[in-house]
């Protein structure tokens, strides 16, 4: 990607959610114009952790939004199944390497160029305006990323990272 598109992004958190924001308010990740965390500051990508043993559950009735949400999660390499009841999202590792990834991260960045090329303008846009130049320019960037062979990338577990941090390997690892 041009490094003019990451330039306004100061850092990337990975979050682990709250219980409760699982079940009132699941969400991939997000982008923060202004965050503080400890002594950092500035504008941040967080993405969030996800269990891929447990499954994530959205009504039967979608907006068009959700409905179009629900197709690229079928495309990531989810699996959807619809009951009487509503959709069962079953997710695993890999579909959610290629959500958070592939997608919501550079869903994220789309919004912060959109944002510096007339911050203006684009507080004035509605916010299906800015879902859509979001969601065109992260599909432009994984065609192009994709074409040149970037993405889709193996996962790395550093063994000695983890150990010299002071973390769990099975912390990062799914049986």
């Amino acid at each position: 990607m041009p490094s003019s598109d990451f330039f306004g992004i100061d850092f990337i958190v990975l979050r682990q959610p709250k219980r409760k924001e699982e079940i009132i308010a699941p969400v991939w990740g997000w982008l923060a114009y202004f965050a503080k965390i400890g002594a950092h500051d500035g504008r941040a990508i967080f993405l969030e952790a996800l269990n891929p043993s447990k499954p994530i559950y959205w009504p039967k009735s979608l907006t068009p939004d959700r409905q179009q949400e629900l197709e690229r999660l079928c495309v990531d390499g989810h699996e959807i199944a619809t009951t009487r009841r509503g959709h069962k999202i079953k997710v695993s590792l890999e579909s959610i390497r290629a959500t958070q990834l592939y997608r919501t991260l550079l869903h994220e960045i789309g919004h912060s160029v959109d944002n510096d090329r007339d911050p203006i303008a684009f507080d004035r846009k509605s916010s299906l305006e800015k879902e859509t130049f979001a969601h065109q320019y992260a599909d432009k960037l994984r065609e192009r990323l994709v074409r040149f062979g970037v993405i889709p990338f193996a996962r790395i577990v550093d063994k000695k990272t983890i150990a010299r941090d002071g973390l769990s390997v099975s912390d990062f690892t799914v049986d």
